[in-house]
């Protein structure tokens, strides 16, 4: 019992550690990343442009001067106007532009949120690399220690020729496949350089265990949906922000105004006076409406299209990461049994299997391990995209 609470404590001490380090490298890259960076410029821009809406019409100034017969003089004239909506278009849009800024601030944690679990995804990627490059680095040094076994005089009879070319043939085939793991390696950390603005992530180099995820009940997940995640939450604002402008549209159908004041020049006598104008929408309100109101049923079905699918594809993940759980548990349980590398090396020193079945015997528990392994990644990337919306960084 002492044995076993000094195992898990270090096992917690490692997965603590392995899920701070996630956490840091995460945070680092997200500081880093060019692609967020752009998106938030391009959405701020968006939001300004949403405001450019509110403007009032460009005011107009008007001159003329006439020349006429020289008894009667020339004639001046000088006018400013300004035209207006009808006041409750204004305060429409406004509501339209808050909502709009409300959407792209929710598409823009929607976009962090994705950018996060891609960072996530690929040191998952990096940690399923390393340990299995730990699994063939082990089965490589046990070869490399039966040929240097084998290579002394004292044991070089109970071999033949053979038996010791089956050995390297073995270290060979080993070898291949840690260089492709290099490969593999070296193929994901150029990906995270990528990420971090071209900064080399050397705290992701080393990290061989995958960070603990909590798996919540179904009924927590239905909350998370039913307060709402960012793509949900930017879908219901964008269909606010048309319902508001569909009020605008109709409000556009109440006359405008304008008013100006006009200064005038005749003969030396100055005349100064105002105007007032009204403007019909007879013909520029046409079609605008029903192309509003089309816009509007096509944004609330995408809002309700994009809830059914959120709330789909994270149950069916739950069932994915408890099956994969399942999974892994059985496979580690009958791992932990037996420490098969020692029982075979104590049973081919001993005499009662040939190199051949150790080989044999050796590659198929190796098999079972890197199984194992697959399981565990794909439970962890299952996990992590279930998970997606339990941001790291804020």
């Amino acid at each position: 019992m002492k044995f076993l609470s000094v195992i898990i404590f270090v096992c917690s001490f490692q997965f603590l550690s392995a899920q701070t380090t996630f956490n840091q490298i995460i945070g680092q890259v997200i500081e880093n990343n060019p692609e967020l960076k752009a998106a938030r410029a391009s959405l701020e821009a968006q939001a300004e442009q949403e405001k450019s809406t509110l403007n009032l019409s460009d005011p107009e100034i008007e001159f003329s001067h006439k020349w006429g017969p020289k008894e009667a003089g020339n004639k001046t004239e000088l006018g400013i106007s300004q035209s207006f909506d009808w006041p409750g278009v204004y305060r429409h849009r406004r509501q339209s532009v808050r909502y709009k800024e409300e959407a792209l601030r929710q598409l823009w944690q929607s976009n962090l949120v994705d950018q996060q679990l891609n960072i996530k995804l690929q040191l998952i990627d990096l940690v399923y690399v390393n340990k299995q490059r730990n699994l063939v680095t082990r089965q490589l040094n046990a070869v490399d220690s039966l040929l240097k076994k084998y290579s002394l005089p004292e044991n070089r009879t109970s071999l033949t020729i053979l038996d010791i070319n089956k050995l390297r043939i073995e270290r060979y085939r080993l070898g291949i496949k840690l260089s492709g793991l290099d490969v593999q390696k070296k193929n994901i950390m150029q990906a995270l350089k990528t990420l971090n603005g071209n900064t080399s992530c050397v705290l992701a180099e080393n990290l061989d265990m995958f960070p603990k995820e909590t798996i919540l009940p179904a009924a927590e997940y239905e909350q998370l949906f039913e307060s709402g995640t960012p793509d949900i939450l930017a879908s219901e604002a964008e269909s606010k922000s048309i319902m508001s402008q569909i009020k605008a549209e109709k409000s556009m159908r109440i006359p405008g105004f304008s008013v100006g004041y006009s200064f005038a020049r005749e003969d030396r006598t100055s005349f100064n006076g105002f105007s007032l104008g009204i403007s019909l929408p007879v013909f520029s309100t046409r079609h605008k409406l029903k192309a509003a109101n089309l816009l509007k049923e096509a944004q609330e079905i995408t809002a309700l299209q994009t809830r059914i699918d959120a709330v789909s594809q994270t149950f069916a993940l739950l069932f994915e990461v408890e099956m994969l759980k399942k999974r892994s548990d059985e496979a580690l349980q009958l791992i932990s049994e037996t420490n098969y590398e020692r029982l075979l090396k104590m049973a081919l020193d001993g005499g009662e299997i040939s190199l051949v079945d150790y080989l044999i015997e050796s590659t198929y528990y190796m098999q079972f391990e890197e199984e194992y392994l697959n399981v565990c990644y794909q439970y962890q990337c299952a996990a992590a995209r279930l998970n997606k919306y339990n941001t790291i960084t804020k």
